[in-house]
C-alpha cells in the first residue's frame, strides 16, 4: 500500500525534500518524529490491510493495546505494529510524556476497521481529534512546547489531516471503501460520495473540496501563529516554515482541482516561503 495515502501522514507536497522545516531539526528530533510516524504507519497498515478480516485486524490492534496496558503476556515482536508501539512507549516514558495520545490513535485505527462514512463535519472532526490531534500533541510535546501551544497545535494537525484526506479521497474510496469527508458536504453539493469513484471531476465535487479547503484555512487561522511559542530559535524557524508552507498549500487546495492531482508549490514559491519563514522565525 502507498503509505503516502495513509490518513495522518503528511500530504505529498510536504514530504522530503519539500518539507522545509526538517532541516532545522536536529538528528534526535528527527528520530523522535520517525518513531511517531512509524507508529502511525503501522496502525494504518493493520486497519487498511486488504487481506485481513475485521477479527484479525482487531486481534492485532489488541496486541498493540497490550503494550500500553503492560500486559503480562510476552509481546509479539514479529508484529510491526507491536514493535512500533513498544518504541513509542519507550520514547514517551523516557521523556515523561503521557501515552494517552497513542491510545487515541489506536482507537481511531480501530474505528476505521468498521466505519466507512462520516455523516457531518462534527463526526469527521471527532475522528480527527483521535487520529490527527494526538500526533500533533506528541510531536509538539517532544519539541518541548507548553500545553497552550500544544492545544493550538492540535488544530494545526487537524488542518493537515484534512488536506491529506482531500488529497487521497479518491484512493480511500476506491481501495478502502472509506470516505472521511462529511456526507453532508456531498449532499449540499447535490452529489454522492460514490462520485469519487468516477474518473473525471465534476462541478459538484469541486464544491465539496472547496468547502474542505475553506475549513482547512479556518483551522490554520485558529491555530497560529505557533512559531513564537517554541522554546528555541531553530524551532521557531522550523515551525514558521511549516506554518507558511501549510497556508500556501491551503490556498493551492482552494484554487486547484484536488482530484486531478495533489497541488504543489513552484520552486519560486518555495523559495519565497523559505526566506519569509526564516525571517519570521528569527524575529518572532
Amino acid at each position: 500500500m502507498n503509505t503516502r495515502a495513509a490518513p495522518g501522514l503528511l500530504p505529498a507536497s510536504f514530504t522530503e525534500p519539500n518539507l522545509m522545516a526538517s532541516r532545522f531539526l536536529d538528528a534526535d528530533q528527527k528520530c523522535d518524529f520517525l518513531v511517531i510516524a512509524n507508529y502511525a504507519r503501522a496502525l494504518r497498515a493493520v486497519a487498511d490491510h486488504p487481506a485481513l478480516d475485521a477479527s484479525a485486524k482487531e486481534a492485532r490492534l489488541k496486541a498493540v493495546a497490550d503494550v500500553f496496558e503492560d500486559a503480562t503476556n510476552a509481546p509479539n515482536t514479529s508484529d510491526d505494529a507491536v514493535t512500533a508501539a513498544m518504541a513509542l512507549k519507550a520514547l514517551l516514558t523516557a521523556r515523561g510524556l503521557d501515552v494517552r495520545p497513542a491510545w487515541q490513535m489506536l482507537q481511531a485505527a480501530g474505528q476505521d476497521i468498521t466505519k466507512t462514512r462520516y455523516p457531518d463535519w462534527s463526526d469527521t472532526l471527532i475522528w480527527c481529534r483521535f487520529w490527527a490531534a494526538p500526533q500533533a500533541r506528541l510531536g509538539f510535546g517532544l519539541l518541548g512546547a507548553d500545553e497552550a501551544t500544544i492545544q493550538r497545535a492540535e488544530r494545526f494537525g487537524i488542518a493537515i489531516q484534512l488536506m491529506t484526506s482531500m488529497e487521497n479521497a479518491r484512493s480511500h474510496f476506491v481501495w478502502l471503501g472509506r470516505v472521511y469527508l462529511p456526507e453532508r458536504w456531498f449532499r449540499d453539493a447535490h452529489t454522492k460520495v460514490e462520485a469519487l469513484g468516477d474518473t473525471t471531476s465534476t462541478a459538484a465535487l469541486k464544491m465539496v473540496f472547496a468547502r474542505g479547503a475553506a475549513q482547512v484555512q479556518d483551522l490554520l487561522k485558529s491555530s497560529g501563529p505557533l512559531c513564537p511559542m517554541m522554546p528555541t530559535r531553530r524551532l521557531r524557524i522550523a515551525i514558521a516554515l511549516l506554518e507558511m508552507q501549510s497556508v500556501a498549500l491551503a490556498h493551492a487546495y482552494a484554487s486547484n482541482d484536488v482530484l486531478m492531482g495533489a497541488p504543489s508549490l513552484s520552486k519560486i514559491r518555495r523559495a519565497i516561503i523559505f526566506v519569509r519563514g526564516f525571517c519570521r522565525g528569527v524575529w518572532c
